[in-house]
């Protein structure tokens, strides 16, 4: 069996003040997470929960929550050694409990074209590198919800943005024997939804975990943890800055991923060590990712 690497944090991988102006569509669907085997092709599902809360000492905080489920058709196709295409399809659940009110639906696809720039993981060097940058596009598959009825629904919650957005990434990783270090940061350059003169901030995340790696012919455990930090610029609307949206925040990050022949299972979670969301009235409760993936 190949060698297995590290699982790598890459990217592609997020008005009302009743309800999460920095979630949703905009920013659950962001990053790709935890890649599995770093240039083996693979198809897999991953599903993403996390919940906010609003903070606002004005309203009742157990009335005002906000719950997403997102769950990703995704998957990577390596040509050669060097270039790698990913794909993500999300399919977004989306729960207010302020009004009761749940959506659903396939939310913004991304594509994200990966190039090998320094790749000396399976050498026999002490220390071994990979340096891998990366762009793409989201596209305006998930439905902005124009409706009329819609109207009072904050933009973060519907199932898309109605935008083009470009991606970009950058991602290092550094191994020792089973002992690892991988480092990325990614960048979402939002545009303009042409329909409703709205665009969602720009946004920022930068991962680091350390991880370590035991496997034998069939199987591979690896254990991680680590941070990230993650910065959204306010949303505008006719060039307008948005009150309510935007922030930063800092998680620490803990997770694990086993594999048996093909097949590799991933669960890791985020908690926020500090935050500062949405003009301060929204917090992020923490998040949870599972995958299962084919490899081949």
């Amino acid at each position: 069996m190949k060698s297995i690497l590290t699982t790598i944090v890459a990217v592609l991988l997020t008005v009302s003040s009743f309800a999460c102006d920095i979630c949703g569509c905009s920013g659950a669907g962001n990053t790709l997470g935890i890649l599995p085997h770093y240039q083996r092709s693979f198809l897999g599902i991953r599903t993403l929960y996390q919940s906010y809360e609003n903070v606002n000492p004005l309203y009742e905080s157990d009335n005002i929550q906000d719950y997403y489920v997102q769950t990703n058709l995704w998957g990577r196709y390596a040509l050669g050694q060097r270039w790698q295409i990913i794909g993500v399809l999300p399919y977004n659940i989306n729960h207010r409990t302020y009004d009761d009110n749940t959506i659903q639906g396939i939310g913004d696809a991304s594509v994200l074209v990966n190039y090998n720039l320094i790749n000396t993981i399976d050498s026999l060097a002490t220390f071994r590198h990979h340096l891998m940058i990366g762009g793409g596009v989201k596209l305006p598959t998930g439905n902005f919800m124009e409706d009329e009825k819609f109207a009072d629904v904050p933009a973060n919650f519907r199932l898309g943005t109605g935008s083009f957005d470009a991606l970009f990434n950058l991602v290092y990783t550094l191994q020792y024997q089973g002992f690892g270090f991988s480092a990325n940061g990614s960048y979402r350059l939002a545009t303009e939804n042409k329909t409703r003169n709205y665009k969602f901030g720009n946004q920022t995340n930068i991962t680091s975990f350390l991880f370590y790696q035991q496997r034998n012919e069939n199987w591979a455990f690896q254990p991680y943890i680590g941070g990230s930090f993650e910065h959204l610029e306010k949303d505008t609307h006719y060039n307008a800055a948005q009150i309510g949206t935007g922030g930063q925040a800092i998680y620490g990050l803990i997770g694990t991923e086993a594999v048996y022949k093909n097949i590799s299972v991933g669960m890791n979670y985020q908690m926020p060590l500090k935050q500062d969301y949405a003009d301060g009235e929204i917090e992020n409760r923490g998040r949870l990712t599972a995958s299962v993936t084919y490899v081949f």
